[in-house]
């Protein structure tokens, strides 16, 4: 079976004593296949920063932490297969990343930062690389370790390490095993690896021996242990990193817009109603101006839904507006205060609809217009006025006017973050290398504080980069949850 490089899993870990641990392998018999590596001796090199930082983040509990180690089967030489490990915890469970090379070439890749195959794992570890200053070996670990798969379930480990010993010197997979006990003799660390749920007969065993999970990190107790031997010496590491990097720098998305004016030539139309504040109105031109109204509606209807969304209510009510306000000005027939009203009546037409696009509002004024000018019987102007502005307007719908021409790739990207990145400065070089233009748009806080999820506007320099963006992202926020949309625009705003 081929090692495999990505995990994720939860790790719940149990402290046995050799009676016990003996117990539950009789009882695994029929359920359980001891591992291709059967009994092994693991050895683990940590990295860490001058100051522990890794491992004093990890010990605060926090929903993400991460550590990056070195790790061989057995004692290694130069020529050895060694897995280079990006281990990483969020929300209680366990993400694994590795890369294998020889001991040699991951001697040369962590210390002197030497190029190695190009794969999104190695760029996550360059970024751990450049993102922690100076990490260097720290801790070696090392223990003897039985491993059993499930028979039903591959996915499914139970672990039982022994003889844990650890060193702050010669911190090297070639130097050999030895170091000082982490446990007592008689104890066994048991973990259970599962993706899914822990087996029936597995939690019967557990309850019925009195056996509770525990919180036991291997590097954090040998972390323990330097740290009161250095505050005994009067010289404790320092409990805090601090970060510095430059201030936050927003790039401002400006928008062009132009604006054109559309000036209408003044031609001599008679209306059909010379006297229009006292004559009576036929029946011919009654029906006359309801026909050239509907016919209004229709043309002004048309030109709208080309090339626009639009939901049918919308389409009916805009083809019979020029005909409603038709009939309600030929109604008033010049009367003032029923002019009034009548536009106090539209107004509350207002506060019982659903708020429009600008683009709506703008085209129920046009259809109004057309209305109220046939409505005064200057049919000429009416036809005029539509002609005109609908020709306006599918020239505008065709030719896309006011559409940017970087809105196929104005985009909303959204990224979490642990807390203890500063966003100010982590993403400044990506941005400017795949981005033309960026904007925070909001900042919010989850998980009791321990993340961020940053909210930005941007504008890709192009889109068949997208993937490449993203994935370097990846890198930096620790593989975390991002995100990439279109921008859309806000319905509620003109």
């Amino acid at each position: 079976m081929a090692d495999q490089m990505i995990f994720k899993r939860c790790e719940i870990k149990y402290m046995l004593d050799i009676t016990q641990a003996e117990l539950l392998k009789n009882q695994m018999k029929q359920y359980m296949t001891a591992d291709e590596h059967g009994m092994s001796t693991i050895c683990s090199l940590y990295f860490d920063t001058p100051d522990y930082l890794l491992i004093q983040r990890s010990m605060e509990h926090l929903v993400y932490k991460e550590k990056l180690r070195l790790r061989s089967y057995g004692m290694a030489d130069k020529d050895t297969t060694v897995f280079v490990e990006l281990k990483k915890k969020y929300e209680s469970v366990v993400y694994k990343r590795r890369i294998a090379m020889t001991e040699d070439e991951a001697e040369r890749y962590l210390l002197f930062h030497e190029k190695v195959k190009d794969t999104q794992i190695t760029r996550e570890i360059d970024y751990c690389l450049k993102n922690y200053k100076k990490l260097a070996p720290a801790v070696m670990l090392s223990y003897e370790r039985e491993a059993f798969y499930a028979k039903d379930d591959h996915e499914f480990r139970i672990t039982f390490d022994q003889n844990i010993l650890w060193r702050n010197y010669d911190l090297s997979l070639c130097k050999g095993i030895y170091g000082e006990a982490i446990l007592d003799k008689n104890k066994v660390l048991m973990e259970v690896k599962t993706a899914g749920a822990i087996p029936l007969w597995m939690v019967h065993f557990l309850t019925e021996n009195q056996i509770y999970k525990t919180s036991f990190s291997k590097y954090a107790t040998a972390y323990r242990t330097i740290y009161a031997r250095e505050q005994r010496r009067s010289c404790p590491p320092e409990n805090f990193f601090v970060f510095t990097g430059d201030e936050v720098v927003q790039q401002a998305i400006k928008c062009k817009k132009r604006n054109g004016e559309i000036n209408m030539l003044n031609n001599l139309f008679t209306g059909i109603f010379d006297t229009a504040g006292a004559a009576v109105i036929s029946v011919p031109d009654f029906l006359l101006c309801i026909v050239v109204s509907l016919l209004i509606g229709a043309f002004i209807t048309w030109v709208y839904t080309y090339k626009n969304r639009y939901t049918t209510s919308f389409a009916v009510t805009l083809a019979m507006l020029p005909a409603i306000v038709c009939i309600v000005i030929m109604m008033v027939n010049g009367n003032v205060g029923a002019g009034v009203a009548v536009a106090g009546a539209f107004s509350l037409v207002r506060f019982r609809s659903v708020p429009g696009t600008a683009k709506e509002i703008g085209t129920i004024f046009l259809a109004m217009a057309a209305g109220l000018i046939a409505g005064m019987g200057y049919l000429g102007f009416a036809v005029l006025f539509s002609l005109i502005m609908g020709a306006v307007m599918f020239v505008l719908n065709v030719t896309g006017f006011g559409v940017k021409k970087a809105e196929v790739r104005e985009k909303t990207l959204r990224i979490t973050i642990p807390e203890d990145l500063n966003y100010g400065a982590a993403f400044d070089d990506l941005f400017e290398k795949y981005l033309s233009s960026c904007e925070v748009v909001a900042v919010k806080t989850s998980n009791m504080g321990s993340l961020y999820k940053l909210t930005y506007h941007v504008t890709l320099k192009d889109n068949a980069e997208e993937k490449t963006f993203l994935d370097e992202l990846r890198c930096r926020n620790g593989n975390l949850e991002i995100s990439m949309m279109r921008q859309e625009a806000n319905v509620n705003e003109l």
